[in-house]
């Protein structure tokens, strides 16, 4: 019994694409007759020889194409070059501490940055880039590009421990 989803079925692969198969498999066939056997015989044909001289062809050994061979067609053409260096990032100075303020709920820091100007942040503000991540007394964590480091209150002169 034909269902009606063979006969879409049938009916797709006879129009469109299926026609198209079916009209140049004959083509094809006839064109692979045609092709010429490949040979090992190098000689010239004669009217050649008489006329142009031969290429000079140089013929290498099988392990000069081993690194054609051995290379990994999904990376890029040329290799990085393993001396090469990443740029290194400016230093910036760290802002400098003038004074730290803890309390029980909320702490603050004044700190200031590299156009001189003093302000007063909490923690998780930023400063210059920097974020400040803890406020104990005297000193400061800050971070930058994932770096955690301490920035410590500069001692008064004049006063000695």
């Amino acid at each position: 019994m034909v269902t009606s989803r063979k006969l879409r079925l049938l009916s797709r692969l006879l129009t469109g694409t299926g026609v198209t198969c079916l009209a140049a498999t004959p083509y094809v066939f006839w064109r692979l007759t045609r092709v010429q056997p490949i040979t090992a015989d190098t000689t010239p044909p004669a009217h050649a020889a008489a006329t142009a001289p031969l290429p000079n062809v140089q013929k290498r050994d099988l392990a000069w194409y081993a690194p054609l061979w051995e290379r990994d067609l999904k990376q890029p053409p040329i290799p990085p070059a393993e001396d090469a260096k990443p740029a290194p990032t400016p230093v910036r100075p760290a802002p400098s501490v003038l004074a730290t303020f803890v309390q029980r709920e909320e702490s603050y820091a004044h700190l200031v940055g590299q156009a001189g100007e003093a302000e007063l942040l909490a923690v998780d503000d930023s400063l210059d880039g920097y974020r400040l991540v803890a406020i104990e007394p005297g000193r400061v964590q800050l971070e930058l590009g994932g770096d955690r480091f301490w920035v410590e209150m500069p001692k008064p002169k004049g006063v000695e421990p």
